[in-house]
Order: structure tokens, then sequence, then C-alpha cells
């Protein structure tokens, strides 16, 4: 089986910063995220931040990457923020992921 090869949406060899974005999002249209039972994640869940990834994907043309710990290379990538606490999150919201941008 041949593996895809994915060429960047954006040319991010002469980036000189990165982001690191906190943020809260919902159930992503998503019916396994609509009946949680307080709401909101205490952390996101690995799967959580896969499909947070999956729509950014879509989204950008950028291929993101939903990981549990924070990323050992340059990249697009989707991961939990544990300081965000579900006790102050607006209505709807489901969990808070860090967004990371290259060179970061």
């Amino acid at each position: 089986m041949k593996s895809k090869t994915h060429h960047s949406a954006y040319d991010t060899s002469d980036w000189r910063l990165g982001f690191e974005v906190e943020m809260i999002f919902g159930d992503l249209g998503l019916d396994r995220y609509k009946d949680l039972w307080d709401g909101a994640f205490d952390e996101a869940s690995p799967k959580y931040c896969r499909d947070v990834a999956a729509r950014l994907s879509e989204v950008t043309g950028e291929k993101w990457r939903g990981l549990d710990e924070p990323p050992a290379k340059t990249g697009f990538y989707v991961v939990p923020e544990y300081d965000l606490d579900p006790i102050s999150f607006p209505d709807e919201a489901v969990g808070g992921v860090e967004l990371v941008t290259p060179p970061l």
C-alpha cells in the first residue's frame, strides 16, 4: 500500500513566529459529544483533539494532528489544554484545546 504524502497548504519554512492559541470548542456537530454529563471535558481527550484536528484540516487545507501531549516536532497540532476550567465554560462548550502552529 502506497502512503499518501501531504503537501503543506502553507510554506512555513520562513515563518519566524508560531502560535499557541487556547480555544474552547463545542460538540463539532458530532453526536458523540452532544450528551456529555456535565457539558465539558475536564481535559480534552485525545479523540476529541483528533476530531478538532480533522475539522481544522477540512477548513484550512493544512494537515492538523491531534495529540495527547505537546508535539516533538514542528507542525500543526491540537493538544489538550489543562488550564481551561469547564466550570467557567460557556454553554455548549465541550473541551479546551491548544492549537500549535509552526515553527513551535
